[in-house]
């Protein structure tokens, strides 16, 4: 039972991208659980609206899905394909920021529905390049370790990020969200580039 989580942890490539994970879990989770609360309570919108621009950001996320794992495929790229969704991610959680000032307008759906894409859609890609930094016979241990951190930081992100908006505001938790996301994008692209080899 402790193999997969011994693995990710004596594998520095894969304890960067198994971090990153926990990092995008907490952003997925938070915007399905924090969007709509914000949207109504700080920047202003009715009720209606902010759950159509929930759902938005939610058909978004299904789009983006295969949408980047098709990219990841063609260009053979998955590791820069995820360090884009980690800085999308970062922009999404900036924008989300920047519609407090704003109040209620237009511009809240084309921040949810990058923040959707981002946000929801990583999870193939994610193990797409998980896939690629083990050889064939590691790769249910490594996705299993892997998985293990990103639900770890669905739990505890959430959380975190409703005790700082509780006490510092929601603008400056999605702002502390964004570093997050830039952290995940160094965290992955610090990564060793070579691919292992089955022995």
């Amino acid at each position: 039972m402790l193999d997969p989580p011994y693995l990710i942890v004596r594998n520095p490539a894969l304890l960067r991208l198994a971090a990153a994970s926990a990092i995008f879990g907490a952003i997925q989770l938070v915007l399905s659980a924090f969007l709509v609360v914000y949207l109504v309570s700080v920047v202003g919108h009715d009720l209606i609206t902010a759950g159509a621009l929930l759902s938005a950001s939610q058909v978004a996320g299904i789009l983006g899905r295969p949408a980047w794992g098709y990219l990841a495929d063609r260009t053979q790229a998955s590791r820069k394909v995820l360090i884009g969704l980690s800085l999308g991610m970062a922009l999404s959680c900036t924008l989300a920021a920047a519609l407090a000032p704003l109040g209620p307008s237009w511009l809240s759906l084309p921040v949810v529905i990058v923040f959707g894409a981002t946000a929801t859609g990583w999870n193939g890609v994610f193990l797409a390049e998980i896939m690629n930094a083990v050889t064939p016979a590691e790769v249910g241990a490594a996705t299993s370790g892997g998985l293990l951190f990103t639900y770890g930081g669905i739990v505890v992100g959430p959380t975190l990020f409703g005790a700082l908006a509780h006490s510092a505001g929601f603008v400056a938790a999605f702002l502390t969200l964004a570093l997050g996301g830039l952290i995940a994008a160094l965290l992955v692209s610090a990564m060793p580039r070579s691919r292992p080899v089955a022995h």
